[in-house]
């Protein structure tokens, strides 16, 4: 397990990400409500996993959040007043999160222990 500071970070900004996409799903529930909550408890699951230091729900969170940047700017580019802020607001979090996990995964993993 990794107790790097940096995972505490990127799932922070996972969680966050949830977050935002719960008013989302409240304000437009027909266009985007299932959307929005499964992409809310995929967060909260796979950032739960990355506080823990869990490299494999990183790889999973970095794509995850490749993806949701691209749908969110989408979303962005699709709407306006409200949620247009809101989904550039999830935009700006899942790139800042995606930025984090990439400079946690492309980089040689922590020394580890040779106690038998």
């Amino acid at each position: 397990m990794h107790h790097d500071i940096r995972y505490r970070l990127a799932a922070g900004l996972m969680g966050l990400s949830a977050v935002i996409h719960l008013p989302v799903a409240a304000l437009d529930f027909a266009s985007y409500g299932v959307s929005m909550i499964v992409g809310a408890a995929l967060w909260s699951v796979l950032g739960l996993g990355v506080w823990r230091g869990w490299r494999w729900c990183a790889w999973l969170g970095f794509l995850g959040l490749a993806f949701g940047l691209s749908v969110a700017i989408a979303g962005a580019m699709g709407t306006f007043g409200l949620l247009a802020t809101l989904f550039l607001a999830m935009a700006l979090t899942d790139l800042a999160g995606a930025a984090v996990l990439f400079t946690l995964l492309w980089r040689a993993p922590g020394p580890r222990s040779n106690a038998a």
